[in-house]
């Protein structure tokens, strides 16, 4: 099996197991027979593993112009009475037109951070931690930046629809000073994202997303032309058992991939988030 068929694999595992863990786990029995209880001991470890993965940012397969997009990414916590986060996200642009079927780049996207869960509405949570980013490489195509972060959601509920809000805020403390050393000029220190989200039972169950995302650039964040702007929209209907997201997303300005990071980007891609 090559790279490209172990990866594409790893993205199907994980976007049908993952987000279904805590359901599968209720669903198989404990290793005991039928007639034996399990011991609450036993019982509230199979609850700690049923609850120790989840979803971080979106799990999506886009395809489009000018090439493909995957994302994976998880967060695992730790400790169970500590809201204490390891995430990993990795994106990969996937030339599937191309003899071979070569990955352009891979972006590796680890972090650590703390959650203060606040409520539902309104402000939900705050984050603070530290992430790391790199494609990998080495030499003159090697791209990595390492910041600080604080990351907070807020949210309205507006009858079967809800308004999200989230704002991060950024100081990059250690980047390629050889390879990338102007990259703080297409990354600001902060950045925002506005969705609306609604439910709706007419007809048959849906449920759809439409956000927009701004990065912008300068070390201040004061240049916006060498910033960036994601758009997208999600919709699933709950038809025959279906679970994917139809999920559309355009992308325009820098950053979008880290070996590219100081060139403008224009891409449109379709497919599905899991």
């Amino acid at each position: 099996m090559g790279p490209k068929q172990l990866l594409f694999l790893l993205f199907a595992v994980s976007s049908f197991v993952l987000p279904n863990a805590k359901a599968v786990a209720q669903v198989i029995p404990p290793d005991v027979p039928i007639t034996q209880q399990p011991a609450p001991e036993l019982k509230k470890i199979q609850e700690e593993d049923a609850d120790n993965i989840f979803r971080h940012r979106d799990i999506y397969f886009l395809s489009g112009e000018p090439d493909s997009k995957v994302q994976l990414s998880f967060k695992l916590r730790p400790i169970r009475s500590e809201n204490l986060y390891f995430a990993y996200t990795q994106q990969m642009f996937w030339e599937l037109g191309k003899n071979s079927a070569p990955f352009s780049d891979i972006n590796y996207n680890p972090e650590l951070f703390y959650e203060w869960g606040i409520g539902k509405q309104f402000v939900r949570y705050i984050r603070a931690g530290i992430e790391h980013r790199s494609n990998g490489e080495e030499g003159p195509t090697s791209r990595s930046v390492d910041s600080f972060n604080v990351d907070t959601q807020m949210a309205v509920g507006l009858g079967k629809y809800e308004v999200l809000w989230n704002l991060k805020l950024h100081r990059n403390y250690d980047i390629d000073w050889v390879n990338n050393r102007d990259i703080a000029n297409y990354m600001g220190w902060w950045s925002t994202r506005f969705a609306v989200q609604g439910v709706d039972a007419d007809l048959f169950p849906r449920k759809a997303e439409a956000y927009i995302s701004f990065y912008p650039g300068g070390a201040n964040g004061d240049k916006i032309g060498n910033g960036a702007l994601e758009m997208g929209l999600k919709y699933r209907a709950r038809l025959f058992g279906f679970m994917p997201y139809l999920m559309v997303q355009y992308y325009y300005g820098y950053m979008e991939s880290l070996i590219t990071y100081n060139e403008k980007t224009h891409s449109y891609r379709l497919g599905f988030q899991f």
